[in-house]
């Protein structure tokens, strides 16, 4: 083995693409969670919320977006994921 690139693999620009809306996608969904889960001590200052009320605000941010994301799988299954991915990502920004 000389000084070759031997082993070595260069992605391709579609490769690029597709790993960097992948990355831009994780980052929506990661600053999703960050502002809700900074947003709890907001809520219960001005709003005088119990712990048992943050709890169901938490639970109810999470089962929404469990059934957000089984539902946007099963559209992304019949009318393609590039699409429904490009359109979530619309409509997020």
């Amino acid at each position: 083995m000389t000084g070759t690139q031997t082993g070595k693999r260069r992605m391709t620009p579609t490769q690029r693409w597709v790993l960097g809306l992948a990355s831009m996608g994780s980052f929506i969904v990661i600053l999703d969670v960050l502002v809700v889960t900074t947003a709890l001590t907001a809520i219960r200052t001005d709003l005088g919320a119990s712990l048992t009320e943050l709890e169901w605000t938490v639970n109810a941010y999470s089962l929404t977006f469990a059934v957000l994301l089984l539902t946007g799988s099963a559209i992304g299954d019949r009318f393609g994921r590039r699409r429904m991915f490009t359109i979530g990502l619309a409509i997020f920004t």
